[in-house]
């Protein structure tokens, strides 16, 4: 680890931050880049031109929490119309797992110096769009199997 640029305490005063988690007595870099950041360096989310990670965050909590209502209404839609649709890969349960692991582990939670908040909800975003497109795609198929009539012998 290189030379110390900032103490914790001059990094906080000068950014109007403030800690979240356990915070080094000395900071070595600065980043804005998450793929690069190194151990002892600080992480800016920047606004840019073109990219603004808490955007992209929000964007995906929003993502989840709709797939997870149209995962539900598929099903509720499908057994209204007499098809048992139970399938996909994100069930209610996977669901309810994958967003307790991300609460339990997030910064801050106490267990452990982990970050899985954000990943469970990515996770959950693109879990529950590809379940709701499989439910559409098994109600059709269920109807229109019926639709064709039984099998001529």
């Amino acid at each position: 680890m290189s030379a110390a640029l900032w103490t914790a305490t001059d990094f906080l005063a000068a950014t109007g931050g403030r800690a979240v988690g356990t915070v080094p007595a000395a900071i070595a870099g600065i980043s804005i880049d998450s793929r690069t950041v190194r151990a002892g360096e600080a992480f800016f989310a920047i606004r840019g031109d073109s990219l603004d990670g808490h955007d992209f965050a929000a964007a995906m909590c929003v993502i989840a929490v709709l797939g997870s209502l149209m995962v539900s209404y598929t099903r509720a839609r499908a057994e209204a119309l007499g098809v048992e649709c139970k399938v996909g890969l994100a069930t209610r349960p996977v669901r309810v797992v994958v967003l307790s692991i991300g609460l339990v582990f997030a910064k801050g939670a106490g267990i452990g110096d982990f970050e899985l908040l954000a990943p469970a909800i990515y996770a959950i975003a693109a879990l529950t769009t590809v379940t709701a497109f499989q439910r559409v795609w098994h109600v059709r198929n269920e109807l229109s199997s019926e639709a064709a009539g039984p099998p001529e012998l």
